[in-house]
């Protein structure tokens, strides 16, 4: 059993029950799983398949919750990185895991290899 199969339990058993609390949200188990669903088909539609590596900077702790469900929920591997990286260290990262996709919610990141979901 695994984090995805635990949550989709307790969506079941408890839909109105807090899953997640943040500074600024309490998130539900049902839209939760109404986030995380939402999320997997944007990765989809970016061209994340099965066994891709995909490199997470997020501010939003909200965000980097929902895609850490979402990635291996497609089979993907999920690698966070913290939000105050060098580029250097970022492009070093990239070339290490072989990721092929990154995505971000920090708008002044210049780099092509960032997906922005803003």
């Amino acid at each position: 059993m695994n984090i995805n199969n635990i949550l989709s339990i307790h969506k079941q058993k408890n839909p109105k029950s807090v899953a997640i609390i943040t500074e600024k949200y309490q998130i539900t188990y049902e839209n939760l799983e109404n986030y995380i669903s939402k999320m997997t088909t944007f990765l989809y539609c970016k061209g994340v398949k099965e066994d891709a590596v995909v490199i997470t900077l997020f501010n939003s702790e909200l965000l980097e919750a929902i895609f850490m469900f979402a990635i291996p929920r497609m089979g993907a591997t999920i690698f966070p990185i913290p939000i105050n990286v060098s580029e250097e260290s970022l492009l070093e990262n990239i070339n290490k895991t072989n990721a092929l996709f990154t995505i971000s919610d920090i708008l002044n990141i210049n780099s092509p290899f960032i997906n922005s979901i803003k």
